[in-house]
């Protein structure tokens, strides 16, 4: 392991500082905003996640009850569940949201590939199939965007702790944070902001006892690591290349790597989906399901995914056509997560609706997402 001096970064515009200030305060209000919010009493009328604004059950009427957490609160034996799988009413345990992941992984499959899927899932298809026909256009259109606006394609991160892989010879850092205004818009979708998120969570429900707030800090790091399995193997499995290592105008597309020829040329084939727009999606289907009565979470968490979804265009990271089905994974595995706990909307995932439409002598179709 090394621990580096971070290299400083290059003299920026007069507006670079404000523009990066604006981003940090935003990726500042992800974390420090929810933790204000869950310190306040629920609206009045707002569901009842655990019996009480805590998170913790509602004494008895016949006095005090022992405090039980809510992860041991199941729902009523009939009750509907959001997703329907092996871990939903599986007994809750300390450690469920690492045992729970082999049957998460099941249950993804199961909501993917069945009847009722079949139609919404080649909507996707054909939606990725005709972005992916004009991607290399796209592209050069948002680099000339950025260029307008003053948003540098380069996503600089200062690193400050790097492993080397052994039999590679390449460093991986693993611990960085944003240097320049591209690197801040790209910062939304990093783990480490995720990690950010999750210690907060976690650091709040142990200080108020707040047994809904631990739940969700588990929830998300479960949704996060079973999205990361998902996405890797679908990454490796397709092996497109990134729009800044392109080969072609909409990038080649080299099948089932295996790992060593993956890390030893990520960008090679790193493209498809993307990862850190899926991992946006899963967080904000756990914090958003856990706390419906707080309506502000999925309109913030969605306009946060603005500026990601753009910049990682504009450096080159990722195509369009690499969203659709990363919004599709991250929101299914979220639901599947908190569906275990008897939570979350009815209905097994994110699935678009089609609507043809005309403009002028033009007609096509429009594929909506409804995010909420």
């Amino acid at each position: 392991m090394e621990l580096p001096m971070p290299k400083a970064s290059p003299q920026h515009s007069a507006r670079g500082p404000v523009f990066r200030a604006a981003i940090a305060a935003l990726a500042a209000a992800a974390v420090l905003v929810p933790l204000l919010a869950l310190a306040e009493e629920p609206a009045a009328g707002g569901p009842a996640v655990s019996g009480s604004p805590s998170g913790n059950p509602a004494p008895a009427a016949g006095g005090p009850a022992a405090p039980v957490p809510s992860s041991q609160v199941l729902p009523p034996a009939g009750t509907p569940s959001s997703t329907p799988g092996c871990c939903v009413g599986r007994q809750p345990s300390k450690y469920g949201f690492v045992t729970n992941m082999p049957c998460d992984l099941v249950d993804f499959g199961r909501l993917t590939f069945r009847r009722e899927t079949i139609a919404p899932m080649a909507l996707i298809a054909v939606s990725t199939a005709l972005m992916i026909r004009y991607d290399g256009h796209l592209y050069d259109e948002t680099v000339q965007i950025g260029d307008k606006w003053g948003i540098p394609q380069e996503n600089r991160q200062l690193e400050y702790v790097k492993f080397r892989l052994p039999g590679l010879g390449a460093q991986v850092a693993v611990f960085t944070i944003p240097g320049n205004m591209g690197g801040w818009l790209y910062f939304l979708g990093n783990g480490w902001f995720y990690v950010g998120l999750i210690g907060s969570f976690w650091g709040y429900g142990m200080a108020a006892d707040n047994q809904r707030a631990v739940d969700t800090a588990a929830d998300i790091t479960e949704a996060m690591t079973i999205n990361g399995a998902v996405v890797l193997a679908l990454k490796m499995s397709t092996g497109r290349e990134t729009p800044n290592t392109r080969e072609t105008p909409s990038g080649k597309w080299r099948w089932f790597r295996n790992p060593w020829q993956y890390l030893g040329h990520v960008s090679k084939y790193d493209a498809m989906p993307s990862g850190h727009l899926a991992t946006a999606m899963a967080a904000a289907t756990v914090v958003g399901d856990h706390y419906p009565e707080y309506r502000w979470i999925y309109p913030l968490s969605y306009a946060m995914m603005v500026p990601l979804t753009f910049q990682m265009v504009n450096s080159g990271v990722h195509w369009y056509s690499d969203y659709p089905l990363a919004i599709y994974i991250g929101s299914t595995i979220g639901k599947v997560v908190v569906g275990r706990r008897g939570l979350g909307r009815s209905g097994s995932a994110l699935l678009p609706e089609v609507t043809p439409v005309a403009v002028g002598d033009a007609s096509g179709l429009l594929l909506t997402w409804r995010l909420r």
